[in-house]
């Protein structure tokens, strides 16, 4: 029997993390609603930004060869301490190592849509959708979406292994080892000190692993009908309607809640949800004043930098960027119209952001998938920072 909860609210009640879910708990049809709406949206005038945007102006540039790779989809994104990049290619169902000197390389996959090869190389294995990725200086996590788990590939070894779900869609497990667990449709993982953070999509939960002991537990969600919940009430158990973006800064966890149009926090301490940026609407608006007044429509990844929160605001094609010392929301680059470009960040179009991953020389590096401008292809562009 599912251990799902059921949390009913009175729809004045509308303050929780959101990513991909809904009222039915499944995130992929959220992500498709989104997705039309989105479509409708490009019929109307784009917000012009121009001169009057305060905050400082940056530019956007490409990773030059990535386009040329024949892979469909780069979405996952981790970038190492030299440059060199991850990039997990979902719908070809492979990641690959790619430098500017080299190209790309097979890290993991075959390229065969599947779930074999665990124990062995992970060249060897098959993946289905890998959407996220997590490098540490041990190896790289691989969020392979389409089979409810995520992958472990040891750096020294080049060997895959388990590391959590069983491959059944399903939210049984909590309290036992993350590898006998169900997730489903995993979209992100977070390795933050001892413990994994994973958005846990169509269980509309963000789920816990004690990596010193291997144990999986509920960490914030859980609820599968009724509106985002309040903040100020714990989060285990709360409404989360289809976590996705995930960052921590050692006291707070922050869940961007695609399917609520939201950015919500976790205190680590109290466990304790709260909201960061959004007002719970899909929509564009309230740049250069307070976050929680600003408006986000289905917020994706996330990234912490230097004092500062971005937010990949996906169905608004724009970087959003929060100040965290003034509490206040900004746009740091595009236009709200969908395309393809480099050149200054405040009038460069941009596409739905995939995964972001800092560089070593402090660019935001992010994944770019399927743009119409480029015929659906995708590649890999990054923010040079003002």
């Amino acid at each position: 029997m599912s251990r799902r909860l059921t949390l009913l609210l009175p729809a004045l009640t509308l303050t929780l993390l959101a990513c991909n879910g809904g009222g039915n708990g499944n995130g992929a049809a959220d992500e498709e609603s989104a997705d039309a709406a989105a479509d409708a949206r490009e019929e109307q005038e784009p917000v012009e930004q121009g001169p009057q945007n305060p905050y400082p102006e940056g530019r956007i540039d490409v990773v030059p060869g990535v386009i040329d790779i024949p892979k469909q989809e780069p979405i996952g994104l981790a970038v190492d301490d030299f440059g060199g990049m991850y990039i997990a290619f979902g719908m070809s169902s492979q990641v690959l190592f790619f430098t500017a000197a080299d190209g790309g390389s097979a890290y993991a996959g075959n390229g065969d849509p599947g779930d074999t090869g665990d124990g062995g190389l992970a060249t060897e294995a098959t993946l289905s959708r890998p959407t996220a990725l997590a490098l540490t200086t041990g190896g790289l996590y691989v969020v392979d979406e389409g089979r409810h788990r995520i992958r472990w590939v040891d750096k020294t070894t080049q060997v895959i292994e388990p590391f959590a779900g069983n491959g059944n869609p399903g939210d049984l497990g909590d309290g036992g080892p993350a590898t006998e667990a169900e997730l489903n449709s995993p979209r992100n993982l977070l390795i933050h000190g001892d413990y994994a953070y994973i958005a846990d999509r169509n269980n509309d939960s963000v789920r816990r692993i004690d990596m010193r002991t291997g144990t999986i537990a509920l960490f914030a969600g859980g609820a599968d009908l009724g509106p985002s919940s309040p903040d100020g009430i714990q989060a285990a158990g709360a409404r989360i309607k289809g976590p996705l973006g995930l960052a921590c800064d050692g006291q707070l966890l922050y869940i961007s809640e695609n399917g609520g149009h939201k950015v919500r926090t976790v205190d680590l301490g109290t466990r304790v949800l709260g909201t960061a940026a959004g007002t719970g609407e899909g929509a564009y608006g309230g740049d250069n004043g307070p976050a929680r007044n600003g408006k986000l429509w289905s917020p994706g990844h996330l990234l912490l930098h230097d004092g500062k929160l971005y937010i990949a605001d996906r169905n608004n094609y724009r970087l959003r960027v929060v100040v965290l010392s003034e509490q206040k929301i900004y746009s740091a680059a595009g236009t709200g119209v969908e395309g393809y470009g480099v050149g200054p960040s405040h009038s460069t179009q941009l596409g739905r952001i995939g995964q972001m991953a800092l560089g070593p020389e402090g660019y935001i590096y992010f994944a770019d998938p399927l743009l119409p401008d480029l015929g659906d292809k995708g590649t890999v562009r990054y923010y040079v920072l003002p």
